[in-house]
């Protein structure tokens, strides 16, 4: 048998191993919504609900080229923790059909009413819930954000109570200078691995860290997983995935739903290789 073979043999066996036997998937509804993002552009909303009221709102951003359907095992977790999901389709998702329309600078800037319009959307359908900002790179950009990052985005929403993210794309010139997320006071979880690299935009995994180590101290959480690529999240690593997944769901208890014995875990976080924290 190769090394190779092995490998993933027992990334197969522990991935069935950690996750519940033959778990049925969360109950919830999904729908499309159509909204107006600018005056001359709609967004199409997923929106998920749960059958129980939601706990509170995840408003998710996917990364450059991505779709909500690509983040199904995150989504899921989402749901069983009794969240609802609002997730706008991007112009630079292979998915829009007028995609071809943009260049990765213009549909950058096209991604800001589409957050503004998911905010809005589910400000009016659960007023007072909890908010939270997550996505997957570019995404991870457009949370930090809404949390009062990237000054010139425009984008702080005070209903936003964490931000969530998986990986970042660094510092952007022009767009992340090195003050861009002072004003990030909530707290945040930035999920990446040491080999994520995204060139131009990520050429050295540390850079998926910066908001995590220039943010104000306090509830800002790093976590680095060996092996752990750009697209960790999306599952070709079955155990990265459920590690980046499991990272995400403690978080959410401690700092949404009032876990008391998972923020001190979270606090109390230490080197364990695969994994690496950052705790400030």
């Amino acid at each position: 048998m190769s090394q190779y073979s092995r490998r993933f043999i027992l990334a197969g066996a522990l991935a069935l191993a950690t996750a519940p036997a033959f778990a049925a998937p969360a109950k919830v509804t999904t729908e499309t919504v159509e909204v107006q993002a600018t005056a001359s552009r709609k967004t199409s909303l997923t929106v998920i609900t749960p059958v129980k009221a939601p706990v509170g709102v995840i408003l998710f951003s996917h990364g450059h080229g991505g779709w909500p359907d690509y983040y199904t095992a995150l989504f899921e977790m989402f749901s069983r923790e009794g969240f609802a999901i609002v997730a706008p389709l991007h112009v630079d998702s292979h998915r829009h059909p007028d995609r071809d329309k943009y260049t990765i600078q213009t549909s950058l800037f096209e991604r800001l009413p589409d957050a503004r319009a998911a905010s809005g959307f589910a400000a009016q359908r659960w007023p007072g819930l909890p908010v939270v900002a997550s996505g997957h790179s570019l995404g991870t950009l457009i949370s930090l954000g809404l949390a009062g990052g990237v000054p010139m985005f425009r984008l702080k929403d005070p209903t936003v109570k964490a931000v969530l993210g998986y990986s970042s794309p660094g510092k952007i010139p022009g767009i992340v200078p090195p003050t861009a997320f002072a004003g990030v006071s909530t707290p945040v979880l930035i999920v990446t691995g040491d080999k994520d690299v995204v060139p131009t935009f990520a050429p050295d995994p540390k850079d998926h860290l910066f908001a995590v180590e220039t943010a104000p101290a306090g509830d800002k959480y790093g976590l680095v997983l060996a092996g752990g690529v750009h697209n960790l999240i999306k599952g070709d690593d079955p155990d990265l995935q459920h590690r980046a997944v499991e990272a995400g769901r403690t978080f959410l208890r401690a700092y949404i739903k009032g876990d008391a014995k998972a923020k001190k875990a979270l606090q109390a976080k230490t080197d364990a290789p695969p994994e690496r924290w950052i705790v400030r």
